[in-house]
């Protein structure tokens, strides 16, 4: 994929002869990290001998273009869901690389390219969610939540940390699944989030009102999600003491 070429500094029938010659199209196994990192750190070290030594130059550019089309290649795969298949952070690492030894043949040679729009496309994906791989379901991995709580002193946060791909919006029940403390009428509350977030956190789930009995009184409580579709995680333990002092 050969970007823009402005050569102010030699002939351009010499350069044309040398890029017909040194060219080769890049093979679909050639299309990973390891393919754009030999490249580059050919292109890094070719780049050094330029303009001293014209065919360097040349080696340079040969080794940037090969470089920029795997990296393209890469990113298209990894996005052709719409979405980002693992981490682009390793990519991006190396489409900056390309764009530095870009600017350094553009200062030693006069070759001019825009490999800076590789690391440009690159960076406009990264508010982009991950994808999620379709036989990992909506499930709870982790509930987060204080043991006991004072009574009558304000409700403490639920954080629930999930996997999967929900639609949103996003319903966590909170309820009651055993019998309920003496001298307590149980309540089974629940909050719904519109987006996204990881935990999602009910602030003010856990609470107990106080009663004329001092003594710890236990709560039997478990969280579910529910998204927008009706798919269901797991029921999780989420219980908790209450303190009446």
């Amino acid at each position: 994929m050969k970007k823009s070429l402005i050569n102010t500094k030699f002939p351009s029938v010499l350069l044309l002869s040398f890029l017909f010659m040194l060219s080769a199209e890049i093979s679909s196994a050639q299309y990973t990290i390891q393919a754009v990192v030999f490249a580059l750190n050919g292109a890094a070290s070719a780049v050094l001998l330029c303009p001293e030594t014209y065919s360097e130059c040349i080696k340079t550019d040969n080794l940037l273009d090969k470089a920029d089309v795997a990296i393209d290649q890469i990113l298209r795969e990894r996005t052709k869901r719409g979405c980002i298949d693992g981490s682009l952070a390793n990519l991006e690492d190396q489409a900056a690389r390309l764009a530095n030894l870009s600017a350094q043949l553009e200062t030693a040679s006069g070759m001019r390219r825009t490999y800076e729009n590789t690391l440009v496309k690159i960076r406009s994906w990264q508010n982009t969610r991950n994808c999620t791989a379709p036989q990992d379901p909506f499930r709870i991995t982790g509930v987060v939540h204080k043991s006991q709580v004072v009574a009558g002193a304000g409700g403490e946060s639920l954080a629930v940390h999930w996997v999967g791909n929900p639609k949103f919006p996003v319903k966590m029940n909170y309820y009651n699944v055993g019998a309920c403390p003496t001298y307590y009428n149980c309540i089974n509350p629940s909050k719904t989030f519109t987006y996204s977030a990881n935990p999602l956190i009910f602030n003010g789930a856990l609470w107990c009102a106080r009663v004329s009995q001092p003594g710890s009184y236990y709560f039997n409580y478990a969280v579910q999600l529910v998204d927008a579709n009706g798919n269901k995680t797991q029921q999780e333990s989420a219980s908790f003491y209450c303190i009446n002092q």
